[in-house]
């Protein structure tokens, strides 16, 4: 298994488990985001900051340029999809409250992420 998948999936435990655990009567379901982001621009920002986060973790470079630099990039990609970090955090909390909603994002994230790889792969 490549690095870019095992960081992709670990990435994605973190952000899942937190959500898959809690018990549903102790959580507040959030309100739906007025500037409620699909299914499908949910996982093209999630594809997005993946992919990100793999080109900068290839980067040897010094820790807080690389802090500054992932800021920028992240705001360039939800200016290019329309959206903030803002809403974008208040969308996740929305779809995490309802896990069959967030699994069908991510499935198609991962097949998404999976495919490029099969590509790069046969690349090279």
């Amino acid at each position: 298994m490549t690095h870019f998948i095992k960081g992709f999936l670990f990435a994605f435990l973190l952000l899942v488990l937190p959500a898959a655990c809690t018990q549903k009567s102790n959580v507040a379901v959030p309100a739906r985001p007025e500037h409620l982001l699909s299914q499908e621009q949910m996982a093209g920002l999630i594809i997005r900051m993946q992919l990100l986060e793999a080109t900068v973790n290839l980067k040897n470079t010094q820790r807080q340029t690389l802090q500054k630099k992932d800021s920028l990039r992240y705001g360039n990609i939800f200016r290019e999809c329309g959206s903030s970090y803002d809403n974008f955090q208040e969308n996740f909390k929305y779809y995490a409250s309802q896990p069959d909603q967030l699994n069908k994002i991510y499935d198609r994230a991962i097949a998404e992420l999976t495919r490029r790889q099969a590509e790069e792969d046969r690349k090279k």
